[in-house]
């Protein structure tokens, strides 16, 4: 009699993990960088984590809001929207940025040491969108249970499922700011195009910081 073979390793690395990647066809991969950050951050408890990103999202959004209006001073300038999404990127850019922050303080499991290790050499919008996608796909699940309180959650609705949710947050930000401004213009096309999604950090991400 042949015996029955246990589940294998990568179904259970994939079980009940909160931070799996979704795998939406025409945007995620099979297999990616985002499955081995999943498996790093399998017992981090997304829970703190999703509770504080709504308020630290609306601040980014005023902190954008006004330095836009600080950097053109007229909001009539034909050049609001490219400005909002330039000042909106280089919160990301930096290597504490507010979410690899927030992530940060959760890290206190053995493989989250490790990735609190690597956090600054990551790529900020990236980690970002890694971190937007498993929150949007909890608070999918939360609409469906009835659960979501919508009033309390990110902007991230579109219509074009293949968007990353880091695009999805940046269009509906700046297109409430365009709004508040009294900007009916067109937003711009693919603001965001030039982005690699398929790379989270460079060759020294593995590396310890004396390396």
């Amino acid at each position: 009699m042949t015996k029955a073979l246990p589940d294998s390793l990568w179904k259970a690395l994939q079980t009940g993990n909160p931070w799996w990647p979704s795998l939406i066809p025409a945007r995620d991969d099979v297999l990616s960088w985002r499955h081995s950050l999943a498996i790093l951050m399998r017992h981090i408890d997304p829970e703190p984590i999703f509770a504080a990103l709504p308020s630290l999202f609306e601040k980014l959004y005023e902190q954008t809001s006004d330095e836009v209006r600080a950097r053109l001073g007229d909001i009539d300038s034909p050049s609001l929207a490219a400005t909002w999404y330039e000042v909106w990127l280089e919160h990301f850019d930096s290597w504490n940025d507010p979410v690899r922050q927030l992530v940060e303080q959760h890290c206190a499991t053995s493989d989250g040491v490790a990735l609190g290790d690597m956090l600054t050499r990551m790529s900020g919008h990236a980690f970002c969108d890694f971190v937007l996608e498993a929150y949007e796909h909890r608070m999918f699940l939360r609409r469906i249970w009835g659960e979501a309180d919508l009033d309390a959650t990110l902007p991230l609705a579109s219509v074009d499922l293949s968007r990353r949710p880091f695009v999805k947050l940046a269009s509906n930000y700046c297109r409430r700011f365009c709004a508040e401004c009294g900007e009916t213009s067109a937003m711009p096309e693919d603001p965001l195009g030039s982005l690699d999604w398929n790379r989270l950090g460079g060759a020294k991400l593995l590396a310890g910081d004396g390396q």
